[in-house]
């Protein structure tokens, strides 16, 4: 049987309401990644002097707890894509 989805149903329905409550509670039993993609790098707040590919290497932060899900950060430099990036 197909789980009804809240198009399935008039905008506002009693119905999609309420299929959109059975989607959220299923998502919710899974842990949820919120990922952030940047081409902004974040200033160098390390130790001695800004490493000279701080900018141009791709970097992704630790999962760090958020709400109920995690959350990351992924910088990709404007010179790659977000794809490059990830294979990195």
């Amino acid at each position: 049987m197909n789980t009804p989805k809240p198009g399935d149903f008039p905008v506002g329905s009693v119905e999609s309401r309420a299929a959109m409550r059975l989607q959220l509670s299923k998502q919710s039993e899974e842990s949820r990644v919120l990922e952030f993609v940047s081409h902004i790098s974040r200033p160098w707040r390390g130790r001695g002097a800004e490493p000279e590919d701080w900018n141009g290497a791709p970097r992704v932060s630790e999962l760090q707890p958020w709400d109920d899900g995690q959350i990351r950060i992924l910088y990709v430099p404007r010179s790659m894509t977000e794809d490059e990036a990830r294979k990195i």
